[in-house]
């Protein structure tokens, strides 16, 4: 498997192409789906329905999978799109296995958040629920707090290795042990 992380300004959106044999799958795809097109992604994968990472979806026509509880959340979002994605959402239980990835379920930020995580590449995608140094917002239309330090604390109990890589929604990337030591809601 290959992986490709793809940051589109100006959100700092954190994307991530993953290349398994002749398949293309996308995850979080922000921006137009002209910058995405081109790619040979076949199926997109979204960590939560906010618009920042589902935009490219509006005017492409590709099949994607969320958790389908996150459908209030996209819904809300869908007043800061220029359309609405061009294809319904296939919820994430249906969608075709990607190498070794894990769905963890990550509430807080929205109903419906996600984490991807491969244990073969060391790569954790997740999305909005955690930042290098900070959670994801808990302010919003259809987000817990309760919830997301549940979720927290469930990644902190998860048994990742020091050297896994964090990907999160926005921003810094960086190694779980370093985000484990530096992030005040992990402690």
């Amino acid at each position: 498997m290959d992986f490709e992380p793809v940051n589109i300004t100006p959100r700092n959106t954190n994307s991530l192409i993953v290349r398994e044999g002749k398949k293309t799958y996308a995850f979080d795809p922000w921006g137009t789906p002209e910058q995405w097109k081109g790619r040979g992604v076949s199926t997109v994968f979204v960590t939560h329905g906010h618009f920042d990472h589902v935009s490219a979806l509006v005017g492409w026509d590709v099949s994607w999978y969320m958790d389908l509880n996150d459908r209030p959340a996209l819904d809300w979002s869908s007043m800061f799109l220029p359309g609405t994605p061009t294809r319904a959402p296939r919820d994430l239980s249906d969608a075709p296995p990607v190498g070794d990835m894990q769905i963890i379920k990550t509430p807080g930020h929205t109903a419906g958040g996600v984490c991807f995580y491969f244990p073969s590449a060391k790569i954790l995608l997740s999305g909005d629920t955690l930042f290098y140094d900070t959670i994801g917002r808990t302010d919003l239309p259809h987000s817990d707090h309760a919830k997301m330090l549940e979720s927290i604390q469930a990644l902190k109990n998860y048994g990742f290795a020091e050297d896994v890589m964090v990907i999160p929604g926005h921003g810094r990337h960086g190694y779980w042990g370093d985000v484990l030591r530096g992030n005040p809601f992990l402690k």
